[in-house]
C-alpha cells in the first residue's frame, strides 16, 4: 500500500489509518528511512500488549492511536468502565519507558 507523505512541512504528526492495512511496524521503518523528519502515529492494528506496542515504538512510530483496543463496545454497551480504567492503567506503564528514552 503507497501513502503519500506531506511534505510542505506544516503537518507534525501523519496518521497511519489503519495500521493493519499497512501491515506491520516494519512499514513504519520503511517509510522512515527516506523520510526520517517525519513523525508517525499508526492507528487500528495497535493493541495494549507491550510486544504489540514496543515493536511500533522500536520501528520508529512517534505515537500510536489504541480507540476500539482500549474502550470496547461492549463494555461501554455493559456500563463497565471499570474494565476500561483497569486496561488503561496496565497499559499506560508499557510506554512510559518510550518517552523516558527520549
Amino acid at each position: 500500500m503507497e501513502r503519500l507523505l506531506p511534505m510542505n512541512g506544516v503537518q507534525k504528526i501523519i496518521k497511519l489509518l489503519p495500521g493493519t492495512a499497512v501491515d506491520s511496524p516494519d512499514y513504519v521503518k520503511d517509510v522512515l528511512l527516506p523520510h526520517q523528519w517525519s513523525h508517525l502515529m499508526p492507528t487500528g492494528g495497535v493493541t495494549p500488549e507491550e510486544e504489540n506496542l514496543w515493536s511500533w515504538f522500536d520501528a520508529g512510530a512517534t505515537c500510536m492511536g489504541m480507540g476500539s483496543r482500549l474502550l470496547r463496545n461492549d463494555w461501554i454497551a455493559a456500563g463497565n468502565y471499570e474494565a476500561i480504567t483497569n486496561l488503561t492503567r496496565t497499559t499506560l506503564p508499557m510506554i512510559e519507558p518510550v518517552y523516558a528514552k527520549r
